[in-house]
């Protein structure tokens, strides 16, 4: 007997998704992931405050947008992560729904508070 295959799952189902659930898209597979707590957010926040100001005082070209919204990393229809922090160039045209917009013109940043480390995704 033949095993039964995988759906496969696309962008299209990832934003059909009832409003309000937590999942990202990962190689056709949605996983359903938990809400950030209390000190996950006031971390987030810290260090979204400290890198905007930081970028300000070093006259950068970089908005610090705190998260989370889902992006496409690499333009495949079956890959879409929720980041933490987002930085964006201030000269691009300003973005109506950044988590649809290409992931080529930002940085992604992900902080596992568990492992006390942090992760850094620049495209």
């Amino acid at each position: 007997m033949p095993l039964s295959q995988k759906y496969i799952y696309t962008s299209e189902d990832y934003w059909n998704l009832p409003e309000g659930r937590r999942a990202e898209l990962i190689d056709g597979q949605i996983y359903d992931i938990a809400p950030p707590g209390f000190k996950h957010q006031k971390i987030i926040s810290q260090f979204s405050y400290r890198l905007n100001d930081y970028i300000r005082q070093n006259g950068g070209d970089c908005e610090v947008i705190p998260a989370p919204f889902a992006v496409n990393l690499d333009a495949d229809d079956k890959n879409w992560v929720i980041t933490e922090i987002t930085g964006k160039k201030r000269r691009y045209a300003p973005v109506k729904r950044a988590y649809r917009d290409t992931a080529k013109r930002f940085v992604f940043i992900q902080i596992l508070i568990n492992t006390k480390r942090f992760y850094v995704c620049r495209q």
